[in-house]
């Protein structure tokens, strides 16, 4: 009985121990921009696929780089319609 129960416990650190690093939020989208609002610092997005589609509120911190083809750009250059990932 005492080895059942080892080798039970040595199946469940791991797995408990795994359980307790959640990775990294990985915050990512692709749209097209809705509206931008530059002294709130928010942008929304249109994103999903057909009957799907959702309006997403995104806050962009002020040390966030916005750019295109590698340059950068103010926020108030998105406009509605430009896509964004």
């Amino acid at each position: 009985m005492t080895r059942i129960a080892l080798i039970v416990a040595c199946l469940l650190v791991p797995a408990a121990a795994g359980a307790q690093q959640a990775p990294p939020p990985h915050d990512s989208l692709r749209g097209a921009v809705r509206t931008v609002d530059p002294r709130a610092r928010t942008v929304a997005v249109t994103t999903g696929v057909g009957m799907a589609l959702r309006v997403v509120q995104l806050r962009v911190p002020t040390e966030l780089r916005v750019s295109a083809g590698g340059a950068a750009l103010p926020l108030t250059a998105l406009q509605p319609g430009d896509i964004v990932r």
